[in-house]
């Protein structure tokens, strides 16, 4: 009985530990699926600054968003809204 109780405690602490970094890190996590999604769709470079999915709220926040042009036009920027927030 021991030892099915230390085992169970292990997987537990192990889960929980799991879970705290995946709250912890989620907006990371969100903002390189984004990034990767908008790329594989346009085929278009995109860096993000900041990205926020609120935890207890609906809201969705990215700053520094910039949609950079294609190689066979001119350099810069595409589209770069200075701060979006979605509810």
């Amino acid at each position: 009985m021991k030892f099915v109780f230390r085992w169970a405690f292990r997987a537990f602490v192990v889960l929980l530990v799991l879970l705290i970094g995946l709250v912890l890190l989620k907006d990371e996590i969100a903002r390189s699926l984004l990034e990767s999604r908008i790329h594989a769709e346009t085929g278009l470079e995109v860096k993000i600054g900041r990205f926020e999915i609120g935890f207890f709220t609906t809201t969705i926040t990215a700053e520094k968003f910039k949609l950079h042009n294609p190689p066979g036009f001119c350099g810069g920027t595409l589209a770069g809204p200075p701060g979006t927030s979605f509810s």
